[in-house]
């Protein structure tokens, strides 16, 4: 998410300001290719917001990590993992995320990414926006593929959550698909969980590798 990486690093995060950097990336590829939006925690609650207000726009949708309800009692999970990542500080964070990096991208890629730095300064409005304007029902107007991809022992997806969220879409039944992989927030094949994305959209747009 661009809150966390990359060349808007120091820019004051706001949610609509988010969405339109994917509108901007969506709309400004070539036109009429099919556009599949992707996004894992953080990404995936935005992405979800996005494509709740084009729901025809997508060719299709991909959730990672991003199946819980983050209101009501959800949210104090949330207001807890932003209290989490405030305490764990810069450098504590960054060295994480250079860990997962190094694991899930190739060598040259990585370095980019690290070189780039990280921002963490909009991590709190980032969740606030999650807890006040993200909800399963919203995506009940999609009708593109969707799939959902999450960790067995995902703190942050209660049981029961991801499944709620698969019968709220409005995708027909044989378009939509939940899987539940080994490990936490972060399955533990990462690479794995990219392939599924990837042969997921393949029966849809073609061969995607």
């Amino acid at each position: 998410m661009r809150a966390c990486v990359g060349s808007r690093r120091g820019e004051e995060f706001t949610w609509e300001r988010a969405l339109a950097v994917v509108t901007e990336a969506v709309e400004g590829g070539d036109a009429g290719v099919p556009v599949v939006l992707a996004g894992h925690s953080l990404g995936g609650y935005l992405a979800m917001a996005w494509a709740s207000e084009r729901p025809r726009r997508l060719a299709g949708l991909a959730l990672m990590g991003a199946s819980a309800v983050p209101a009501g009692p959800g949210a104090a999970l949330y207001r807890a993992i932003a209290r989490v990542e405030s305490r764990l500080g810069v450098d504590r964070m960054s060295q994480a995320l250079d860990r997962q990096f190094d694991a899930l991208l190739p060598d040259e890629l990585a370095a980019v990414i690290k070189e780039a730095g990280y921002g963490f300064d909009g991590i709190p409005a980032a969740w606030a926006g999650v807890m006040g304007l993200c909800r399963p029902e919203m995506l009940a107007e999609v009708t593109a593929p969707v799939l959902l991809l999450n960790g067995k022992n995902d703190f942050q997806n209660p049981p029961g959550a991801p499944e709620r969220l698969l019968e709220l879409l409005g995708t027909p039944p044989e378009h939509k698909r939940l899987i539940m992989l080994d490990g936490g927030h972060v399955p533990n094949d990462r690479l794995g969980s990219i392939r599924n994305v990837l042969e997921w959209y393949d029966k849809y747009l073609g061969n995607t590798k």
